[in-house]
């Protein structure tokens, strides 16, 4: 469900805190979305580490496998 993603996003985000969040490639979009950053092709093994203030996405990063 769309909106139980973004409400997950949303609370990590407002958190403050350091946090890894896990996702497949059916619910990327909506993450995506939910931190308002471009769609990032993943391959198998990468990630995007996305850095945050105050609930704002500040950078991100892309660390390829």
């Amino acid at each position: 469900e769309v909106a139980g993603v973004v409400d997950i996003v949303d609370t990590l985000l407002e958190s403050g805190e350091c946090t890894v969040l896990c996702g497949h490639r059916p619910v990327l979009p909506t993450v995506f979305d939910a931190l308002q950053v471009p769609e990032v092709k993943l391959e198998t093994g990468a990630m995007l580490v996305v850095h945050h203030r105050k609930g704002r996405v500040v950078a991100t990063q892309l660390v390829e496998p």
